[in-house]
C-alpha cells in the first residue's frame, strides 16, 4: 500500500516516534529528525505534508529552533512536547495549527492532522 501523505517528526527520542508512527495509520509515513543537521537533511531530500515538532531538542537553541521553523517550515506543523504549555508560546506565535503535551498520549494530535490532511484534500478537489 502506498502512503498518501508525508510527514516529518523532528523528536529525539526514537521511542516517542515508534508510538506516534503507529498511531497516525497505514496512510502516512512519518520520518524522524533527531537534531537540526537531520532536520535540513531532510527539508532537501523530500517534500512533507505536515510536521511534527518536540518543544526541546537538545543542541538546538529555542531561538535558533523558532527562527528555522519560522524560515523553513512551509507546511502547516504541530506541537508534541513533554514541556509545559506555558513554556510552548513561541511555537503558537510562530504559527503551530496545535500543540499536544505527550503526557496526553498521541491520539489528540493524531486527530488534529488527520483533520487537516482531510480538508487539505478537500479543498485541493474544489
Amino acid at each position: 500500500m502506498e502512503k498518501e501523505y508525508r510527514g516529518l517528526h523532528v523528536e529525539d527520542v526514537e521511542t516517542i516516534h515508534c508510538i506516534v508512527k503507529a498511531f497516525m495509520g497505514p496512510e502516512i509515513e512519518l520520518d524522524i529528525a533527531r537534531s537540526r543537521e537531520e532536520f535540513f537533511e531532510r527539508l532537501a531530500l523530500h517534500r512533507y505534508d505536515f510536521m511534527i515538532l518536540d518543544g526541546h531538542i537538545p543542541g538546538w537553541l529555542e531561538a535558533d529552533y523558532l527562527a528555522d521553523i519560522r524560515q523553513h517550515c512551509r507546511v502547516p506543523f504541530f506541537v508534541f512536547s513533554g514541556c509545559h504549555l506555558r513554556e510552548l508560546e513561541g511555537f503558537a506565535a510562530a504559527g503551530a495549527r496545535g500543540i499536544f503535551e505527550k503526557i496526553n498520549g498521541p491520539k489528540p494530535l493524531r486527530d488534529a492532522v488527520l483533520d487537516l490532511l482531510k480538508k487539505s484534500s478537500l479543498d485541493a478537489i474544489s
